[in-house]
């Protein structure tokens, strides 16, 4: 690039610039940020809400009806998203949950039996980790 004149090569790195500032806020406009659960789906929060109940079978071995208005709260969706996911759970061929009352769920047969290994546990970051022994 030495036999190009100097205004030439400001030109070109201005541009280059210019071209990757755009990219950038362009890219940033439209983002869809993945924590934003108000867009969620009934069949996704059904599936976060029993994820969570699995999980606390699974770490405190009990089973009791769980307030399934107050949990999915506690997750960070909606009371609308809440009742879209009754529905999903109240569908034919759904086994995972039992709806015992209006609010309160509690863990169907198939629910019970997705067991992890022996000395696995959930961490506080959603991942499963190994516990050390």
């Amino acid at each position: 690039m030495d036999y190009l004149p100097l205004w030439l090569k400001v030109v070109l790195w201005i541009s280059v610039g210019a071209t990757l500032v755009y990219a950038f806020v362009s890219s940033r406009r439209y983002k869809t940020w993945v924590n934003d659960k108000t867009n969620a789906g009934g069949k996704y929060v059904a599936s976060k809400i029993l994820s969570q109940m699995q999980d606390k079978f699974f770490l405190e071995g009990t089973d009791d009806p769980v307030d399934v208005y107050q949990l999915g709260g506690q997750l960070g969706f909606s009371t609308e998203q809440v009742r879209a996911a009754l529905s999903e759970f109240q569908k034919d061929e759904q086994i995972d949950v039992v709806i015992i009352t209006e609010r309160h769920v509690k863990l169907g047969i198939r629910g019970q039996m997705m067991r992890r290994p022996e000395g696995w546990s959930r961490s506080n970051n959603g991942g499963t980790v190994k516990k050390k022994t």
